[in-house]
């Protein structure tokens, strides 16, 4: 237990914060999807680009509002 949260000292709140917003993103959306298309002007377009690709998503950059598909 202590070795777990050892491990959550290497992590920015900023960081944490921007995995919760992706997370309720993500949750937001009903139904199976495989696609995101990132806006490119997204504030944390890298992080949400990295969360997504390890979720299993295509990530598509738009120039649209970001959404699932």
């Amino acid at each position: 237990m202590i070795e777990a949260l050892e491990t959550l000292d290497e992590y920015d709140d900023s960081d944490i914060t921007v995995y919760d917003e992706y997370q309720a993103f993500v949750n937001s959306y009903e139904g199976t999807y495989d696609t995101l298309y990132l806006n490119k002007d997204h504030e944390d377009y890298s992080s949400w680009k990295q969360y997504a690709e390890y979720d299993g998503f295509k990530v598509i950059q738009t120039d649209e509002e970001t959404r699932l598909c």
